[in-house]
Formats: structure tokens, sequence, C-alpha cells
């Protein structure tokens, strides 16, 4: 039996240049591990790596595949892509699936009876694991259950819901082998020594934060209650990502800092296994003291980003960050101290946010001064807070990168002035003189992909919107 799973960002021109990275599909590698135990043949393709693919070559590619199953996981960007893609695959492949994030948002399209039938013939809706695990039997037999929890069949149809998973050790480990090599790009700075094999893992799920601008997607899917896997249990999975030729990994966590206690388990538990990578991770602007940051280091954290947001206090509590200016300044400190380099990400364009406080925002970046910095506009998305409170901040095409794009001049003068701050920021000798001593070697071992990144940014940098 043969299993193919797709991560859809092909056949779409970005809207907006900024430059970014990649992130892997970890819920499809995931899914891909309990289907090679189950004995099924996998491939996992992630289009995102090559997004000006065009639609009518990657459906050719998967009829000539024509595998026994078909999951396909849409992006934001991709919807009408994936539809198309299950759609085309109808004669030649009839358990296709959907799941992801976004999937309970777009399954009633994916499901609807048109003149040419359904795009997908069901839709795994919330955390895909238990589900799938469920599924494995009628899937060797080619059909799907009615009435399985988790499992959406028809249009208008909703699901019996399905508790969350609470060991996530009982899951197997990621299939890394469909990730490690395949051409992920990572662009934070990470202290490899030689060209960059970027790793992915998840070491938790769930997220209870309250921040108004986070789509809430991924809550969805992994809930808010916070559940982590055993420090060993992720260690193991460091191990392979080694054995596979990764030198960098980078914990793909919502929120990695959530208990100081669990990271001090893990990088002691690296430490003693002698399982020692380069890595970055998420944590929040508050809450790890510099013994625990010296541990991390030990262990081997090169990069460590929270969300600053802004240098006011009135848009923190706005925006119910939870954290204070104060706090922000002192965290960034430790990590400082620690040794660790940190990326930054602040957003201007807050409703109600006065010249004043934005330019605050600049300052405080200014003085924290991050290894590397990412501006956000302030965007609504649907089911989050902020699209309550802005309904009129809303753009169907809009990033966090872009804002509400089109949305008036307001945001086009805003775009122009996050570029002049781009430019001051990282043209500053200051900022190139430490960046090049501390990441010379990474450079040097990534000399090209790093010089066509900074051609990216001073595109970026220049182009007026």
């Amino acid at each position: 039996m043969r299993a193919l799973l797709i991560n859809v960002g092909h056949g779409q021109s970005p809207a907006d240049p900024h430059p970014r990275h990649h992130v892997a599909p970890m819920d499809l590698a995931q899914c891909a591990a309990l289907l090679e135990a189950d004995g099924w043949r996998v491939e996992l393709w992630d289009t995102v790596l090559t997004p000006q693919a065009a639609p009518a070559e990657i459906e050719a590619r998967v009829r000539q595949k024509a595998p026994d199953l078909l999951i396909v996981r849409p992006l934001h960007a991709s919807l009408h892509t994936a539809e198309h893609l299950l759609r085309s695959q109808a004669g030649s492949t009839p358990l296709r699936l959907a799941m992801g994030p976004l999937v309970p948002h777009v399954a009633d399209d994916l499901l609807a009876e048109g003149p040419e039938g359904r795009a997908a013939e069901g839709a795994i809706v919330g955390e895909p694991e238990p589900t799938l695990i469920e599924l494995l039997p009628h899937l060797r037999a080619g059909r799907l259950p009615e009435a399985l929890p988790g499992l959406r069949l028809r249009a208008g149809q909703r699901e019996r819901p399905r508790a969350f998973l609470k060991d996530l050790d009982a899951l197997p480990i990621p299939s890394q082998h469909l990730l490690v090599g395949r051409g992920y790009r990572f662009r934070y700075p990470l202290d490899v020594d030689g060209p960059l094999r970027i790793g992915y893992v998840l070491t938790s799920r769930g997220c209870a934060l309250g921040c108004i601008f986070c789509a809430p997607v991924e809550r969805e899917t992994f809930g808010t209650k916070y559940r982590f896997r055993s420090a060993d249990h992720v260690v193991d999975e460091l191990a392979r990502l080694r054995d596979l030729g990764a030198n960098g990994v980078y914990f793909i966590d919502d929120f990695f800092g959530f208990s100081p206690r669990r990271i001090r388990e893990l990088c002691e538990a690296m430490l003693r296994r002698d399982v020692v990578l380069p890595w970055c991770a998420q944590v929040r602007a508050q809450g790890l003291s510099l013994d625990l940051l010296r541990l991390m280091r030990r262990a081997g954290c090169s990069t460590l980003c929270f969300g600053a947001e802004s240098g006011s206090d009135r848009v923190l509590g706005l925006l119910r960050k939870g954290v204070t200016v104060a706090e922000v300044r002192e965290q960034a400190a430790r990590i400082r101290q620690a040794g660790i380099q940190l990326v930054g990400y602040f957003i201007v364009g807050v409703p109600g946010e006065t010249d004043a406080e934005r330019q605050s925002t600049y300052d405080l970046i200014d003085e924290i001064a991050p290894d590397l910095v990412q501006l956000h506009i302030f965007n609504v998305f649907p089911g989050a807070p902020a699209m309550e409170m802005f309904p009129e901040r809303y753009v169907e095409e809009g990033t966090k990168f872009t804002g509400p794009l089109g949305l008036d001049q307001r945001m086009i003068a805003l775009d122009r002035e996050r570029r002049r701050f781009y430019r001051r920021y990282y043209l500053n000798p200051r900022y190139l003189g430490r960046a090049l001593r501390r990441r010379w070697r990474p450079l040097l071992h990534n000399f090209g992909e790093e010089a066509e990144f900074v051609a990216r940014t001073t595109r970026f940098f220049l182009e007026r919107p």
C-alpha cells in the first residue's frame, strides 16, 4: 500500500516579498511514521520548497504515482490549489483526505458534492494522530468508516469531537528521513560548523496564552492545555536527526519556554547522553533565569526567539501579551549574558497606536539589539480576538508580514516606514560588525545561500510598496 502526503505550498505568487524561512510540516511527518509502522510505503512532498511549481505539473505527477492514499495539507495561501489537487485525483486515487490546522474551516468546501464529485472523501479535524490510528484498518480495506470521532465525511456534517492525546510519548518519532536534507531553509542565526542541514522537532503541544493577534487554528488542532514529551523521547529524536546528518535543530513549539523545570530536564538529558546540537526555540520575553539560560547554552542553545511586540506598555496591554517593557529588557539582557543570540518579533500598526508609541518600539529594538528583527504589521485573522475587535482590518490576502494589504494609504506608509527602519538597523556598521564576529563561520560555510538571502533582503529593503 502506497501513501502520498503533500504539504501544499505551490502554485502561488506570494503577495509580499518579506524574507522568511521554511518550517517543516511535523504533523505530516508524524502521520507518516504511523503509516510506515502499519506497513505503508510513504512519500512526503512539501511543495512549499518549490512555490512556483505549476499546479498542473504537480497534479500530473500525483496521477502518475496513483497512490492508494492521498493526504493533503492545505495552507492559507494555497486553499484553492489544494482543492483542485484533490479533485484532479478522483479518477486515480479513491482515498483522498485533507488534514491540518486549516481543515476545520474549509472542510465543507472540500467535501461538498459538485458536478465532478467531491474534492476529498474525508477531512481529519483536530489532532490528527488518534483519528489516523483508528482509521488504519479501514484504509487498508480501502474505505472510510462512518461516525469516527475526528473524521468529517460530508459537507454540513459535524464530526464527533475527540479528546486530545495525553501521552505524547506513545506516538512514534516522526519520519525525519522524509524531511532532513530536502532543501529546507532556516534564516535565524545558528552556530553551525559546516553547511546547514536543519532538523525540526516538536516537543510539546498546546498554548493557553491570550495574545489577541494569534490565529487560533493551531489551538484548535492541539488545544490550550500544555502537554509535552519526556526528555528522553525528545533526545531519541535528536539522536536520529544527528544520524541523518542534521547539524542544527529548530524546536517549533508554540511556547517552548512554558516550563523552566521541563527545559532543565531536557538540557540535562542532552548533556548526559552527549546529544548536543546547535538549536533554536521560541520562548516568552520573561521567566528564564540566567542560571537556566547558561545550562541551555551548554546544551547547544544557539538562539532564542521571543515576541517583544511593542515598546509601549499600553500597547502590550492592548495586545494582552502579559509582559512589560521592563521584563523584555531584563530577559533580553539575560539571554545576551548567557551567550545566546536573540531574535525579536515586533508589531507596528496596532489600532490606536500613536506615532510616539511606535517610535518607542523602534527605540526598544535599538536598545536590546536583537541579532535578527522581524517587524510585523498588525493584522487580524478569522477566529482571533482581534478579528472581533477590529473586523475592518481583515483582508483575506494579508499576512503578519504585510498587514491588511491594500486597505488604505496608511498601510502603504507604514510598510515604507518599516523598510526604512530595516535599512537603518541592518546596515548599521555596529550591527554588521557584531554579526560578523559571531557568525563568520556559519556565513562562510553557507555562503551561497546566505548571499542569495542577502540579495532578496536587499531587494525588500529598497523596493517601494
